[in-house]
């Protein structure tokens, strides 16, 4: 797992709290999985690559800025 997709998933998270949003209210709004939500969450293998369809998804849902989250996934990491 990358730094940059366990971050990310930090921030999405975070932002799913503070809007007061399940899993699975994210995951209706999205038209993915709950366990999606939650791969990309935790920074899970599985989930820890998700589309660059989906990352939008989240932006826009989440009122994010698209041009740096794409950003972060397109620099190498440390690990």
């Amino acid at each position: 797992m990358s730094d940059n997709s366990n971050a990310l998933g930090a921030l999405f998270k975070l932002m799913r709290e503070s809007k007061s949003l399940s899993m699975r209210d994210v995951a209706e709004e999205l038209s993915i999985s709950p366990t999606t939500v939650c791969d990309i969450e935790t920074g899970n293998r599985k989930g820890s690559n998700p589309t660059a369809k989906t990352l939008i998804a989240f932006c826009d849902l989440y009122g994010l800025a698209k041009g740096p989250i794409l950003d972060l996934l397109r620099e190498p990491t440390h690990e």
